[in-house]
């Protein structure tokens, strides 16, 4: 410990000190706060997104990253102590690297699991929570081995936290710019980058791709469903590239070096805080979805207004399925599966529009209760092109309530779609029934007299006989 460094520590807090260390020691507490916050509501909705699974393991580590360059450090300058003895430098710096190596990791799942969302919608969506929190795991695994391998590395130099130097300093800096300490991280970092920009590059490669082969500029892109989805997909997108790119600038700085003075290293430090804060900025700016999941959490979201279609806001008590040409018992419905036609030989309910909304919709129950709406889009798209897509909930907790509805843009999907069972979504195979709205179900069972009678359970072995 040189002189200036005996001298700092004899002497009270300065004015200098005390900004350095309330400043980090206030934006590392403060975000942590703030993120697990936003971590909770992640991971309260994991269920219905399997990339809010990512995310709350992302903040996991950004809290501890901020723990790590705001918070402590903030302390130990506040306090004018280290507070870790010389014998336990080797724990805490092994403990600082994993926690680093983590973030960077994180960067690369994230940027996958954002790639998987448009090449492999089905594959990523479908995961058990189980299947998700185990791949997040085998991140921080990944991080701690080669936390501990570094440092067995003859190159590799410890760092520790440094009162007087606002920040961590290393045990011998020469060293760790000369003996290849600094080329490793150097690298490793570089890998960090470039592996997740690659990700997002092909990301968008083939979001481009989609669009103009699944979704062309015609009547399907009108369709508020078909921009809802692209705009989902942007949303969860943008955020994640711009967190990367501060990343990439923390990177830069860092490369300049540890010894340009105490107010350089406390700078890197309030940017690491500011890249790991990034995140959930970024994704309350540019994800629609999460803002209202924070809002209903905070109890100050509205009640949403009515804007999907008679079949989206119609409740289970209104709906009753009728199942053509389908062997399977139907146990959603208040009523028999049974349609009268009149004697004017027009189904109940007139016939005075082409293609009624009940010709076109499908009743789909049997869900799990991990089943959203974008799978259900995904799944059904394949036939048509989708007017209305819902997995109806439960107005108070937000769950689901097992059943759902889709609704072509023409009949005829609705008999592909049919014709392609058995439906397997998010591991069940679930049950498409044609629905018709209770009225109409309710009106055929009071006009006896009609000449004709719908009859289902019909296997392929029965005759008319």
């Amino acid at each position: 410990m040189d002189a200036n460094t005996t001298d700092w520590y004899s002497q009270s807090l300065s004015g200098e000190d005390l900004l350095a260390g309330l400043s980090l020691f206030l934006i590392g507490t403060i975000g942590i706060v703030f993120y697990l916050l936003l971590a909770y509501i992640l991971l309260r909705n994991s269920h219905e997104t399997t990339g809010f699974r990512y995310l709350f393991s992302e903040a996991i580590a950004d809290c501890f990253a901020l723990f790590i360059y705001g918070t402590w450090p903030g302390l130990t300058i506040l306090f004018k102590s280290p507070f870790i003895p010389e014998y336990l430098r080797l724990f805490v710096h092994v403990f600082i690297d994993w926690v680093w190596c983590a973030v960077c990791y994180h960067y690369l799942l994230i940027a996958w699991s954002r790639f998987c969302a448009i090449r492999f919608p089905i594959f990523i969506r479908v995961q058990s929570k189980l299947q998700s929190y185990i791949i997040c795991c085998l991140f921080y695994i990944t991080a701690f081995v080669q936390a501990i391998l570094s440092h067995q590395l003859h190159f590799y130099v410890r760092f520790y936290y440094e009162p007087s130097a606002y920040g961590l300093v290393a045990e011998d800096f020469v060293k760790y710019k000369f003996d290849g300490h600094a080329q490793y991280l150097y690298t490793f970092n570089a890998i960090a980058l470039i592996l997740p920009f690659t990700m997002y590059t092909l990301a968008i490669y083939y979001f481009i791709r989609r669009k103009q082969v699944t979704w062309p500029t015609s009547a399907a892109m009108n369709s508020q469903g078909q921009q809802h989805s692209s705009k989902v997909e942007i949303n969860l997108i943008v955020p994640c590239i711009l967190n990367t790119i501060v990343f990439l600038i923390g990177q830069i700085m860092l490369t300049v070096g540890w010894d340009a003075g105490k107010w350089f290293s406390w700078s890197v430090l309030v940017l690491f805080c500011v890249q790991a804060l990034a995140n959930p900025i970024l994704l309350l700016v540019f994800s629609s979805a999460i803002r209202q999941k924070a809002a209903e959490f905070l109890k100050i979201a509205k009640k949403p207004q009515m804007r999907r279609s008679t079949a989206s806001n119609m409740d289970a008590s209104h709906v009753v399925a009728a199942v053509v040409d389908c062997g399977e018992s139907n146990a959603f419905s208040t009523m028999p599966p049974v349609m009268v036609k009149d004697d004017n030989g027009s189904t109940n309910g007139g016939s005075g529009s082409v293609e009624p909304e009940q010709h076109r919709k499908l009743f789909l129950g049997g869900l799990t209760y991990n089943t959203t709406d974008e799978m259900l889009r995904e799944f059904y798209s394949q036939w048509g092109e989708l007017v209305d897509c819902i997995v109806m909930r439960d107005p108070n907790t937000k769950r689901s309530r097992g059943f759902g509805f889709v609704t072509y843009s023409n009949k005829t999907m609705v008999d592909d779609a049919m014709n392609a069972r058995p439906h397997v979504i998010d591991g069940k195979t679930v049950e498409p029934k044609r629905a018709i709205p209770r009225e109409l179900s309710q009106r055929s069972a009071a006009h006896p007299a009609g000449k004709e009678l719908y009859v289902s359970g019909v296997r392929d072995e029965h005759t008319e006989d």
